[in-house]
Order: C-alpha cells, then structure tokens, then sequence
C-alpha cells in the first residue's frame, strides 16, 4: 500500500504521481491521504502525516511531497521505520511521523538523470516508493544518512503572559490545531498565531 501527501490539489500533477506509481508496481493499492495541503506548508504536511501514518498497516510506503525546496540542493529522503516507510524531501516534513512509526534508518535517494528539477515527486520519490512496494530493500535505493532535517510540531514560546505558537492544521468543520500543548496556556493573556494575536485567553 501506499499513501500519497500532496500540496497539489485537484490537478494533473497528481493523477502524473500516480501514473508512475502504477506503471513500476501495478499491483500497489494507492491511498490519497491528502492533496489540499496549502501550498509549501510544511507544517500541515508534517501534521496530516503525522496523525495518519500510524494507523495504516506495518509495511506501508507513505509518500509525501510538499517541497518549496525542489531544484535546490535539499536531500532526496527515504526513512525506514519499524513500522513503514516515508519517502519525500528534506525538509523536516517527514520526521514527525518517522518519530511516530520509530525510525530505523534514514536513506539518501539520488536523483535519476533526466529526471525534472522542479517534478521530484513524479521522477525521483514516486519511483522510490513503487520499489519499495514491491519489495525492494531500502539498502538498494539510496545511501545511508546520519543527519536530516528536523521538526518539532509542540513548538512555543512563552514570555510572561504572552504565548507565540504556530497554526499547524485547519479542519474542513474549522477546528484549528496549533503546536502549543493545552497545559502551557495557563495564565496566558496575550496568544500570538501565525502574526495574529488573541487577547484574554480563557483556559
């Protein structure tokens, strides 16, 4: 199985993923996970994933690509996990639901000649991901790495009785998901979101 995480929205681009998906393993069941992500954000990417992944069977490939990074010198990724595997760019997107299915190992993907330099999803992490599908073993598609980008998705920061935080994920019904933990609002006055701010905050 393998799950697909975009910021491409109801477009081309994605049906072009999936193509390539299913012309190298044509037997994978593909998920769409999510396509609305807004775009390059890369902390709702982190977020969705990061609540999702985990409650898909052990083995699944899920591949996530919001990449404001394409066509920079960003590392190509492929995490396995004893719980999966994620596939897509360094950018700190990933590593959130790595820490949630237990990171095993980080690899590096390199980039195939030819392949696009503003398209990895569909040249580089789609063909990726339809291998280790199939079983190819993550040891034969890149090459060890010991440092990746990070993201802490509980991130604040609290300065008397002010509170900055950051917005990580808004919900079809509105329901807003921020990266400060319920606890930590106590005594809070002032809550900044994303540049705006919230006065007389109630606990």
């Amino acid at each position: 199985m393998i799950t697909l995480t975009t910021d491409f929205g109801d477009c081309l681009y994605v049906a072009a993923v999936k193509g390539v998906l299913c012309s190298i393993s044509p037997g994978s069941r593909i998920v769409d996970l999510c396509h609305s992500i807004e775009p390059q954000n890369l902390y709702e990417a982190a977020y969705v994933l990061c609540s999702a992944a985990p409650h898909f069977p052990d083995g699944t490939v899920h591949l996530c690509v919001v990449d404001p990074g394409v066509g920079t010198d960003r590392k190509a990724l492929l995490f396995e996990c004893e719980h999966g595997y994620l596939v897509g760019p360094d950018n700190g997107s990933l590593h959130p639901a790595g820490e949630r299915l237990g990171i095993k190992k980080v690899y590096q993907l390199e980039t195939p000649e030819g392949a696009s330099g503003t398209f990895h999803a569909r040249d580089v992490f789609a063909p990726a991901a339809a291998r280790l599908d199939m079983g190819v073993k993550p040891s034969e598609l890149g090459t060890p790495l010991s440092q990746w980008e990070r993201m802490d998705l509980a991130w604040y920061r609290r300065e008397g009785r002010c509170l900055t935080a950051r917005v990580l994920y808004v919900d079809y019904f509105g329901n807003t998901v921020t990266s400060v933990p319920w606890s930590a609002l106590e005594g809070v006055e002032v809550l900044e979101l994303d540049g705006r701010v919230f006065t007389r905050v109630s606990t």
